[in-house]
């Protein structure tokens, strides 16, 4: 499927925000290295206590992973929204009410903590100074590292585009709750939808029993992709058992993982990855606070508790900081 739905592409810079290759040397006292529903809400809560705060975010906009919902938010009490997209949207207009500076385009690569400051460098050469760190970059979308995988998902929502596959053959690949949920759909809007699973089906009942009754989905199972290259506009899609198959779209929904930078000197982790914070959001880094799906397991991934964790350790952060002589 040629047509592709235009959106922002993670790391593109914002051409409206400051030159961050500028040296930038005068410590703030916050930065939150990431845009998602704890970042936001860490940068509020922060810049209305008085803390000089600077939010940088990687992508061209604001909102995390909350823009991947396609589909209606109704379970964050006050805030029921139609989708991702339109949360938010809200999100970022309520900080845009307080005094948190926001730069978007911004990929922090390392950051060096030592002696009550921090360093963050970044992607493009340019660096930041900081007296404390939020880090709450949450996850990112774990990739296949296969030729022609920049072929897969055409469509950022392609729960909204689901008329363009009706009668088309659509391949998606992985074994999870998504993977399951949008094969399901799109069988439901009348594509032909197989489904490539690595080892076996692993998806919640919820899901993995709905995907297995849906008429139009046949599920492979020990299926393991080699390649995707576009013929005639549309995807073929090689298998290492040498098979091939053709589609007029693939999408990869294989889960997440952490979208972290490196960070000097490491800070401790649990045995299931997170990085381990105290009740105030610290880490084991005097200057690091982390917030959101970072810190928390797969089970509490919920927009509601990354608000929380970004106020809890904004508030921290400001006691922190008084402790030591106030605000710069």
């Amino acid at each position: 499927m040629k047509e592709r739905e235009p959106h922002h592409e993670e790391g593109t810079p914002n051409p409206t925000a400051p030159d961050s290759k500028a040296p930038d040397l005068a410590p703030r006292d916050l930065v939150v290295v990431g845009g998602g529903p704890a970042g936001l809400s860490a940068a509020l809560v922060a810049s209305l206590n008085g803390l000089d705060t600077l939010l940088v975010e990687r992508a061209g906009r604001l909102g995390g992973q909350v823009r991947w919902a396609d589909a209606p938010v109704p379970d964050l009490l006050g805030n029921a929204a139609r989708d991702g997209n339109e949360l938010a949207d809200r999100f970022a207009a309520h900080l845009a009410t307080s005094r948190a500076e926001v730069r978007t385009g911004v990929t922090v690569q390392k950051l060096q903590l030592a002696s009550g400051r921090a360093l963050l460098r970044l992607a493009d050469g340019g660096c930041l100074i900081a007296r404390r760190v939020l880090l709450a970059t949450g996850l990112s979308h774990r990739r296949l590292g296969i030729p022609g995988e920049e072929l897969a998902n055409p469509y950022a929502s392609p729960r909204k585009n689901l008329e363009k596959f009706e009668a088309r053959a659509i391949v998606v690949v992985g074994g999870g709750d998504e993977a399951s949920s949008l094969a399901r759909d799109l069988a439901t809007a009348g594509a032909h939808v197989t489904l490539l699973v690595r080892s076996s089906l692993r998806a919640r009942p919820m899901f993995g029993d709905a995907v297995r009754a849906a008429p139009g989905v046949v599920i492979r199972e020990g299926a393991v992709v080699r390649s995707l290259t576009e013929v005639d506009s549309e995807i073929r899609i090689e298998l290492m058992s040498g098979e091939v198959l053709i589609a007029a779209a693939c999408f990869v929904r294989i889960g997440v993982e952490q979208a972290i930078p490196v960070i000097e000197p490491p800070v401790e982790r649990l045995p299931s990855g997170q990085l381990r914070v105290d009740a105030s959001g610290r880490t084991s880094c005097r200057e690091l606070f982390a917030a959101g799906d970072l810190v928390r397991p797969a089970g509490q991934h919920y927009i509601a508790a990354a608000l929380a964790d970004g106020t809890i350790a904004a508030r921290s952060i400001e006691d922190d900081l008084a402790a030591e002589g106030g605000t710069a």
